[in-house]
């Protein structure tokens, strides 16, 4: 035990220095090797008696130039102004000699003054030229020179030294930043997949530089389920309405509908003198669950498209008990006085508050409820359902077809598992109905089943 205890002692100290060391290895090395590289490269004031020697060599050839610039031209037209000066006098002594020994040298005299003159052009181009580069050359230097004192300016001045060097020195971490930030909008990106992130969990937790993440957060594991559910209820619930829009099944439901209003007022029943509403319930893809196909019909509590969409559970209420014995359903008193909304009917203790009975028994919240099945061929399972509910209890039937009592909720004995309410509701009503309408709801159903494969279920089991 004490050996454990070290060595988890040991272990946990380990992983204390280690981060910590972790964090502090940058600020130790990359800090100071970067600030030195840019100071050692770039910074002016490191090659100050360098720049000095430069500069001074720099005022030596211009004062060269310029010197060269002023003197030489000088020299040049000096000697042109000489050979000049010559030829003149030359050309004077001449005229005083006779006419006849005179001819032949003036002649030699001309010619040689037309190349003084050409030669003298020549050297005055040569000098524009040669004074315009020397006058190029020097400007250069001087800005030459003007930028290297500026240089050594900004060397001798701590503020400049300290702001160039920090600028430098980011510049230098520049590449280590984006790659940062590069791996920050990675880590994002991988944990906003549930897969990914269902692949962390089973690890615990990930420490790295002082710091842990921890995937198996409880809260954090709860709101990830929280957030897929939602979005899988939100997709079905979409793909549905789409579908259903397009197949135009809310307007055969309401053909039925009206057929159905039409038997229960031969029957003595008037629906629109009850509060009362319908709606037809689907399978749907995801589990075991029926989907509502269609908006409230009726006058009683209706609901707006919202209601489209909406799952429930084929081991609840009187729909999943239709659907599951796959024949129509009549409860004519629905109330929760023993807790048989519970019991019998899959409520939970929430869901019965409503039709809970006073301290005293009195003033029961009472319905009546029908659920007629749309079958399918052979063994498959049902289209579709019509659930009606109408407020009151026995409100969807007459003493003179069917007599009212504790007996209509009894299951009958030729085991079929329905009871005489539930023959009333198929052999008396749906069965009576024009075989027209709910054809062609039937027909449209099963195309819809075919886009919407509901019985290839996406997820489900025994049980689930």
């Amino acid at each position: 035990m004490a050996l454990e205890n070290l060595k988890n002692s040991w272990w946990f100290w380990w992983r204390q220095v280690f981060n910590w060391w972790a964090l502090i290895l940058p600020l130790m090395v990359f800090l100071p090797l970067g600030f030195y590289s840019g100071y050692e490269v770039r910074q002016p004031s490191l090659v100050m008696e360098a720049t000095q020697d430069l500069l001074k060599r720099l005022r030596e050839v211009e004062a060269f130039l310029v010197k060269a610039e002023i003197d030489q031209p000088m020299d040049i037209a000096n000697e042109a102004g000489k050979l000049t000066d010559t030829i003149t006098e030359t050309k004077a002594a001449l005229e005083k000699l006779s006419s006849s020994s005179t001819g032949l040298l003036q002649s030699k005299l001309d010619t040689i003054n037309r190349q003084v003159e050409a030669i003298q052009t020549k050297v005055r181009a040569q000098n524009i030229k040669y004074d315009s580069a020397i006058s190029q050359q020097i400007g250069q230097i001087r800005q030459l020179e003007y930028g290297l004192h500026n240089k050594v300016d900004a060397s001798k001045d701590t503020t400049a030294i300290v702001f160039d060097q920090l600028r430098r020195f980011l510049k230098w971490i520049g590449a280590i930043s984006f790659l940062t930030i590069v791996a920050v909008v990675l880590f994002i990106v991988m944990m906003s997949t549930p897969k990914i992130r269902s692949i962390l969990a089973k690890s615990g937790s990930i420490s790295a530089f002082g710091l842990t993440f921890n995937f198996n957060d409880l809260q954090s594991v709860r709101a990830s389920i929280a957030e897929r559910e939602t979005k899988i209820e939100s997709d079905a619930a979409q793909a549905y309405i789409t579908a259903l829009r397009s197949a135009g099944v809310e307007r055969l439901f309401r053909q039925v509908m009206q057929n159905i209003e039409q038997q229960f007022t031969k029957l003595g029943v008037t629906l629109q003198s009850i509060h009362h509403r319908a709606t037809l319930y689907v399978p749907g893809f995801v589990g075991e669950n029926l989907v509502q196909a269609t908006r409230y019909s009726g006058n009683w509590n209706l609901k707006d498209e919202t209601v489209v969409g909406r799952r429930f559970s084929v081991r609840y209420g009187i729909i999943g008990k239709a659907w599951r014995l796959r024949s129509c359903q009549y409860n004519p008193n629905v109330h929760n006085e023993n807790k048989d909304l519970i019991r019998d009917w899959g409520f939970t203790e929430a869901e019965a508050i409503p039709f809970q009975p006073s301290s005293d028994n009195s003033n029961v919240p009472r319905a009546s409820l029908m659920a007629f099945v749309l079958t399918d061929i052979g063994s498959l399972p049902p289209l579709g359902l019509i659930y009606l509910e109408a407020e009151g209890a026995n409100v969807l039937h007459t003493d003179n077809v069917l007599t009212s009592g504790p007996e209509l909720e009894q299951v009958l004995s030729d085991g079929s598992g329905l009871t005489r309410a539930d023959k009333y509701a198929s052999e008396s009503i749906w069965e009576k109905i024009n075989p027209n309408a709910t054809a062609r709801l039937r027909s449209r159903l099963v195309r819809l089943q075919s886009e919407l494969r509901w019985n290839d279920k996406i997820e489900g089991g025994v049980g689930r």
